[in-house]
C-alpha cells in the first residue's frame, strides 16, 4: 500500500470522481461519520486490516516449523541420522522460497488489496475534506503518508 500511496500518478487511476461518488459495496461501511469522527474511521480501518494480516501471520508461525520439524522426524524415523538431511534441505528450500519471494513482483491479489485499502483511504479522506477541511489538513500534518493521497483528492471537484 505504501507503494501506490507514494505514487501520485497511480493514485490518480486508482482513485476517480465515479469510485468517490459510486464507491463499491463494503467500501463506504468505513466511511460513515461516527461521533469521534473521520480519525477514529481511519484508525478502526487500520485495525482491521492489521488483525486481518496478524491471523495469517499467526497461523504461519505454527504451520511452517511443525511441517519443517514434522519431515526432519519423519526422515528420521524412516531412514535414521541421514533423514535429518530432509531437515536441513527443507531449510534451506524454506529460505530460498522467502529470499526469492521478496524479490519478485507483488502478489496481483495483495496488488487489488492493497488498491482497494487505498480506496477506502481516499472515500474517508473525500468526505472528511467536504466536512471539515481544516480539521483534515491539521490531522494530515500527523499522516504525512496520507498526504499524496490528500493532494490527489484536492484537485478533484
Amino acid at each position: 500500500m505504501a507503494m501506490l500511496l507514494g505514487n501520485p500518478d497511480l493514485l490518480k487511476h486508482i482513485v476517480t470522481l465515479d469510485l468517490l461518488n459510486d464507491p463499491p459495496a463494503g467500501v463506504p461501511r468505513f466511511a460513515q461519520p461516527v461521533s469521534g469522527g473521520f480519525a477514529v474511521n481511519i484508525r478502526v480501518f487500520r485495525q482491521a486490516d492489521a488483525q486481518a494480516k496478524s491471523r495469517l501471520r499467526a497461523l504461519l508461525r505454527i504451520a511452517i516449523p511443525v511441517v519443517v520439524l514434522g519431515s526432519g522426524l519423519v526422515g528420521f524415523l524412516a531412514i535414521g541420522w541421514l533423514g535429518l538431511v530432509l531437515l536441513i534441505i527443507n531449510l534451506v528450500i524454506m529460505q530460498s522460497t522467502f529470499v526469492g519471494s521478496t524479490r519478485g513482483s507483488i502478489d496481483p491479489a495483495a496488488t487489488g488489496q492493497a488498491a482497494l485499502n487505498v480506496k477506502i483511504l481516499a472515500l474517508i479522506l473525500y468526505r472528511w475534506r467536504a466536512k471539515s477541511p481544516s480539521e483534515l489538513a491539521a490531522w494530515l500534518d500527523t499522516e504525512p503518508q496520507l498526504k499524496p493521497l490528500s493532494d490527489v483528492l484536492a484537485l478533484m471537484p
